[in-house]
């Protein structure tokens, strides 16, 4: 099964994110030259950023609500 730490997949994100808007914004005060191609590229590290970092916030709750809930049924077993 493939493991990774959501703190990590959160960073990742947040760094594509941030790369892909400083690409556009380096094309829109023509710093670069804008190009199809780097705007598809600063497009899809936004894009991409966004959903790496979805995932891994989607990931963390689970993990977070995995741990209430098998608290909970320890804290009901523990009562009977």
């Amino acid at each position: 099964m493939l493991r990774f730490k959501s703190s990590r997949m959160i960073i990742l994100g947040l760094i594509l994110i941030v790369a892909g808007w400083l690409l556009v914004f380096a094309m829109v005060i023509n710093l670069v030259k804008e190009t199809f191609l780097l705007s598809f590229v600063g497009y899809g590290l936004g894009l991409a950023g966004f959903f790496i970092g979805f995932m891994a916030i989607s990931y963390h709750w689970n993990l977070i609500k995995d741990r209430q809930d098998k608290k909970q049924l320890r804290d009901y077993e523990d009562n009977e």
